[in-house]
């Protein structure tokens, strides 16, 4: 997302809100269409992939759109909107699988894709920073190998144990983040800079926002709509079957069958 953020401030920010809209639909298709717990995966790294490049592409056309009086408002909204967002997504899942197939988890993105890319391409001005140097794709690409090893570290240990794949993600995490703060230090153009978690407001912010997808994941397993539920998908009617044909199950609208591979 750092690295996204930084290309579409240096070439095009409605481009990469264009571009991440496409992404993003086009891979809530590809999950729809999804046959097994592989082609699912994959369609789940498209769609996160789009939503790497929305994010930050919103956000920065803010900043260029909204005069110096109104930005402060409308970032207000933006991250208000952003928190019933994250919030909202386990519970509307869970409405989801409850009354219809997993598939639905996919396709309800389709239309909103779309109407956000007409909305964009009438309403959004194009845009770029007028000066942008060197953009640091070493720094973004430490920034992903340091935060995939840690949410690998943070899924791997507390639910499968801390067995060697777990404290590899967390090495690789604890040097990929080293790494990556004594590269930002020194770039003229850094992706993030890291100074600025020195101010506590700054810092309690970006905390926050951190912060808010694990709660409203805990209330989402509370109420059984979670990602915990959603991990079980025999509880849903979306169920995995092996190999040797147990616990085989039946896609309840496609009738497709998925297979877990092994």
């Amino acid at each position: 997302m750092l690295l996204f953020g930084a290309i579409g401030d240096k070439y095009s920010r409605r481009g990469a809100l264009l571009l991440g809209l496409g992404v993003f639909g086009g891979g809530s298709v590809f999950g729809f269409f999804a046959d097994s717990a592989t082609t699912v995966i994959a369609a789940r790294a498209v769609v996160r992939t789009g939503a790497a490049m929305i994010m930050p592409a919103t956000l920065s056309l803010l900043a260029a759109t909204f005069p110096r009086g109104e930005r402060a408002k409308a970032i207000t909204v933006w991250t208000a909107t952003s928190g019933v967002a994250i919030a909202a997504g386990p519970l509307v899942a869970g409405a989801l699988l409850e009354h219809h197939a997993w598939t639905s988890t996919f396709l309800i993105n389709v239309p909103i894709a779309a109407v956000a890319l007409v909305a964009a391409l009438v309403l959004v001005p194009p845009s770029k920073a007028a000066k942008h140097g060197r953009i640091d794709y070493v720094g973004g690409l430490l920034s992903v190998v340091w935060i995939g090893a840690l949410v690998c570290m943070i899924i791997e240990g507390p639910h499968f144990g801390w067995h060697a794949k777990a404290i590899a993600a967390a090495v690789v995490a604890g040097v990929g983040l080293a790494l990556f703060v004594a590269r930002e230090l020194r770039h003229p153009r850094p992706v993030v800079d890291v100074r600025r978690f020195t101010d506590r407001g700054f810092a309690g912010a970006n905390l926050a926002v951190a912060h808010q997808p694990g709660r409203s994941d805990r209330a989402g397993r509370r109420h059984g709509t979670g990602r915990g539920a959603a991990a079980r998908p025999q509880d849903r009617g979306a169920r995995f079957r092996g190999r040797g044909g147990e616990g085989a199950g039946r896609h309840p609208l496609t009738h497709r069958t998925l297979t877990r591979p092994h």
